[in-house]
């Protein structure tokens, strides 16, 4: 199959996969990237395409980054409540133990990659509960100001997790970090400069007739910084720090109008090729053949996440609330896989783990939404109060 038959018939199944999805409440993306897990069992000729989707889907991967860096707000992480900050903290951390302790003890990971790995794991895809919190107008509720609140912080430990997988990467790759921290000081230098002049910068490029050329300010800002952490392997911070940077040197309406524009490129082709890529790399015949590694990260992810939400939710959340919002924090997207597909490209971990990792956060992803959506029907008037 050459490359842009394989693109037409990628959009295409997974436009009807994602169709599917969405009645699910699962995100249409994620048709991308079951039709890339099907292919990589039952199509042998990817092969001559893999070197052109793996460079694509690499943008796709670093794309991703700068959303999360564009869409981190620091006002709204400073405003969190003490309750909210201090359950979200206890949860993940706990949740990363727990998966470190199970990685290095039971399956013999070095204590490095087994935190790395179960702290991508401990994140949460919120993305994928607004809208459910939304559709049953929970959002305003206890439950959903915990859920929000939560992922709103879990930003800080998506960027942690990036930056230990990078230090990661570059320590195996030259056997040293200080080419890794070399880039990332260069790095958080520029970052601290841009946003001292974000006042600056903000009185030459107010004009929304200029709202083209500055999506070249934000790409250009976005492929320096990259460049700059490719020195060191810890591209994938730049990519964050670079959506920080354009995220808090732009007005609120510029902010949204480039926003939309790089989620409409990222979501519209880059973002599928990297969920194709990532299900294409999985072997699922070592997941099928020896299951126990994928159910035991599955198991102690979810038990972890519930444990620590019912002992840290102390007495404000009810039983009933604390199994929805354990529920919702179980919930994992695109961040887990971008950390567990950095590690696997560079070799820090083997094939085994990262297919165990990805049918892990696959489960979540696919069963999640549906038990979420099915506590808030049954409890939807206890949860409101009422």
């Amino acid at each position: 199959m050459d490359l842009f038959t394989l693109l037409a018939v990628m959009y295409f199944a997974t436009i009807v996969i994602g169709v599917v999805l969405e009645k699910f409440r699962i995100p249409w993306i994620f048709g991308s990237f079951l039709l890339g897990a099907i292919l990589s069992v039952t199509h042998n000729n990817l092969a001559k395409n893999m070197n052109y989707l793996a460079q694509l889907s690499e943008l796709g991967m670093l794309f991703l980054l700068y959303i999360i860096g564009y869409e981190i707000n620091l006002t709204e992480i400073k405003q969190l409540g003490g309750y909210i900050t201090s359950l979200t903290v206890f949860t993940i951390l706990a949740s990363s133990l727990a998966g470190t302790a199970l990685l290095t003890c039971f399956f013999h990971y070095s204590l490095s990659v087994a935190f790395v790995i179960s702290l991508a794991l401990a994140t949460v895809g919120e993305e994928i509960l607004v809208p459910i919190l939304d559709e049953f107008g929970i959002t305003n509720t206890k439950v959903g100001e915990v859920v929000v609140g939560a992922g709103t912080l879990d930003d800080i430990f998506e960027i942690i997790a990036i930056i230990l997988a990078s230090f990661l990467v570059s320590a195996n790759i030259t056997n040293i970090v200080e080419e890794g921290l070399v880039s990332l000081t260069v790095l958080i230098g520029i970052t601290l400069v841009l946003l001292k002049s974000r006042k600056f910068i903000e009185k030459r490029i107010r004009s929304s007739e200029m709202k083209y050329l500055i999506l070249g300010l934000c790409m250009f800002i976005f492929f320096g910084y990259v460049s700059i952490g490719q020195y060191g392997s810890v591209e994938a911070v730049g990519a964050i720090l670079a959506g920080i940077v354009c995220g808090n040197i732009l007005t609120p309406s510029l902010k949204s109008d480039i926003e939309m524009k790089v989620r409409a490129l990222t979501y519209g082709f880059f973002a599928l090729l990297f969920f194709f890529v990532v299900g294409v790399s999985m072997d699922l015949g070592k997941v099928v053949s020896c299951p126990m590694l994928t159910l035991a990260i599955f198991g102690v992810a979810v038990i972890s996440k519930y444990l620590s939400v019912i002992v840290g939710g102390t007495d404000r959340l009810n039983l009933k609330e604390k199994l929805v919002v354990g529920t919702g924090l179980c919930v994992r997207f695109s961040t887990s896989l971008v950390v567990a597909k950095l590690l696997l490209k560079n070799r820090v971990i083997d094939l085994s783990l990262y297919s165990a990792f990805v049918a892990a956060s696959s489960l979540s992803t696919l069963l999640v939404p549906f038990v979420f959506a099915s506590l808030l029907t049954r409890w939807k008037d206890e949860l409101m109060g009422k």
